[in-house]
């Protein structure tokens, strides 16, 4: 006896644990469960049912009260869904809408299923479930209307839209898209579209391979040779579809004939080509201070305003007709045309040139110059604003000249002060050093004297690179500067420098030496890296410190005569010189020699 309690023990707890799982899947898949008894017609529904259905608790189950739920256009399919599966001791499945009691619509799915039958065969019972599928036909209806939408939009849409799959078939097409082809959009379904256009261009083709591959494509203004011998102009454009699993199965392509309208445009260009000119422009650049220039697509010049005549240029009777490049000095034509030949592209280009001189008075022009379009975008001609700047420029001449005036008067003090301590340091040489050697008496006095004039001697005059050589000298000057004002110093100078000509290599010692004096004189830097090489065929210098630094704009200062002639010296071989530097982070100095000339140094030099 106690045997079989412990198993009904088991048993009962079993089931507990069943029925329990089965509450949490319920509550899972948010499910209600109801139970009906048409015997007895008792209903019995579970707190979830009740929800879905909008019931309150105390409210009492039975049929009736579930049939007035249900929406009066599906109330008769329930019913007979229910009564076929009483007869048939079966099951049902149907989706029907409700109306709560709240006034709210919902759909349900309610499943149901007969059980335990009579001595005579039939259905005593039947259970089920229900759940609420309201959000998933309001997304099916959403799809719906969605889909008759975008078919809507496919007809109204102003150019022929096909869809079609991986094998080029055509699975959808408007009326339009037909028509574009000649043919009736009925005949076009399963068609494909390389046998409709067996002369299709083989960058269409290309086109479409890429949209297979998830690229979208836009192609415009393009022929296509039709099979009877005509062509016609069309743009288009061809985007990837994806299937269900988010699969690439096909492209959509869209496309506009282009033909009818482009006869239309070039006709309306050629009558409103003139009128764009003359009435757009004439009455607003009769007035204007600058000179105006109109010229047509082919540029020739068809429109000079009265200020144009102030210009010391070809007036309106030898301008008139002409190429636009011809009242342009033959010195500048080729240049200017470069600039013109970009309007293309740009926007607008501005250039400054000199005029085709008439007599002796050359005169310059700034002038701003943009490309006339038409409505479709292409060039119908060029218009040219200029004003006078030859006073501009000859102050610009002359303020260079000055310029160089000064850079050359800085080169020559250097070499004057150079040539002055070579002197200095001769003189003391000959004259003061020979003498004092000769005194009889030679005591430690008399030394000392003679050691500060050999120094003195030696820093007016130190060893340079004919002495030294190139990396020796710029050891030698740099070691003897940092002993003096106090900074650590590390040169790096590779074999292959030494293979440049002696002439870049005296220029680029000049440069180090002058840059090395300012570091000692105005930098306050412990530090100094200097560094010698060759590279993508120019021979460099740098020398870089951790001083006090100096920025850009600070360069050339009143006192680094010296740097600003080794900057002159530089440009005399074709050389640059470049500081770079900020407050507090230190300065670099960078000189750059080209190993090979320039064509324009070429030039200069032949």
């Amino acid at each position: 006896m106690s045997a079989s309690a412990k198993r009904i023990r088991q048993l009962l707890s079993w089931l507990g644990d069943r029925d329990r799982q089965l509450q949490l899947a319920l509550d899972a898949a948010e499910l209600g469960t109801w139970n009906w008894d048409p015997a007895t017609n008792e209903l019995v529904w579970c707190d979830r049912c009740r929800s879905l259905l909008g019931v309150a608790a105390d409210e009492p189950a039975t049929v009736d009260n579930f049939l007035r739920l249900v929406h009066p256009n599906d109330r008769l399919a329930v019913d007979q869904a229910i009564e076929t599966a009483l007869r048939e001791r079966d099951s049902y499945s149907i989706e029907y809408r409700i109306i709560r009691p709240d006034g709210q619509t919902r759909w349900l799915h309610s499943l149901g299923r007969t059980h335990e039958t009579d001595p005579h065969g039939r259905s005593v019972g039947m259970s089920g479930i229900v759940r609420d599928v309201t959000a998933a036909h309001r997304a099916a209806e959403s799809a719906q209307r969605q889909k008759q939408y975008l078919a809507q939009l496919l007809e109204a849409a102003p150019a022929g839209v096909a869809k079609l799959d991986r094998d080029m078939r055509i699975v959808a097409a408007n009326a339009l898209f037909g028509a574009n082809l000649r043919l009736d959009s009925a005949e076009l379904i399963g068609q494909c579209l390389y046998e409709l256009l067996p002369g299709m261009p083989a960058a269409w083709r290309e086109r479409f391979q890429h949209g297979l591959e998830g690229a979208p494509q836009r192609f415009a203004e393009e022929c296509l040779p039709r099979a009877d011998g005509s062509s016609d102009w069309i743009k288009g454009q061809v985007v990837p579809w994806y299937d269900d699993h988010a699969a690439i199965g096909g492209i959509v392509l869209m496309f506009e004939v282009l033909t009818q309208q482009r006869h239309t445009e070039a006709q309306l260009r050629r009558q409103d080509e003139q009128q764009h000119l003359d009435q757009r422009y004439r009455l607003l650049v009769d007035k204007l201070p600058l000179g105006i220039m109109l010229a047509d697509r082919d540029g020739v010049v068809n429109y000079l305003n009265p200020a144009w005549q102030g210009l010391a240029a070809p007036g309106h009777e030898q301008a008139l007709g002409l190429n636009q490049a011809e009242v342009i000095h033959p010195q500048d034509r080729a240049r200017v045309r470069a600039g013109w030949q970009r309007l293309a592209q740009e926007s607008s280009a501005d250039l400054e040139f000199r005029l085709r001189p008439q007599g002796s008075d050359e005169r310059w022009v700034h002038c701003m110059s943009t490309a006339l379009r038409g409505l479709n975008g292409e060039i119908v001609g060029y218009a040219h604003a200029c004003i006078d700047i030859s006073s501009r420029r000859h102050e610009r001449a002359a303020s260079e000249q000055r310029h160089h005036q000064v850079l050359g008067l800085a080169h020559r003090l250097q070499r004057l002060r150079q040539a002055e301590r070579l002197d200095l340091a001769g003189l003391l040489q000959r004259e003061v050093l020979n003498e004092l050697t000769t005194l009889v008496d030679g005591g430690p006095t008399l030394a000392i004297a003679i050691e500060r004039l050999r120094r003195i001697v030696y820093e007016l005059n130190p060893p340079g690179i004919e002495e030294l050589g190139f990396a020796g000298a710029l050891e030698h000057f740099l070691a003897g500067q940092a002993e003096q004002a106090g900074f650590e110093f590390e040169l790096v100078v590779p074999e292959s420098p030494m293979l440049a000509p002696p002439r870049m290599l005296a220029v680029l010692y000049s440069v180090a030496q002058e840059a090395i004096v300012n570091v000692g004189r105005h930098a306050r830097a412990t530090r100094v890296h200097l560094r010698v090489r060759i590279e993508q065929s120019n021979l460099r210098l740098q020398l870089r410190d951790n001083g006090v630094g100096i920025s850009e704009g600070a360069w050339p200062r009143p006192q680094c005569y010296g740097l600003l002639a080794a900057s002159e010296r530089l440009a005399e071989i074709g050389g640059t010189l470049r500081t770079a530097g900020s407050p507090g982070q230190g300065t670099t100095v960078e000189a750059t020699i080209p190993l090979t000339p320039s064509p324009s140094r070429i030039g200069e030099r032949g």
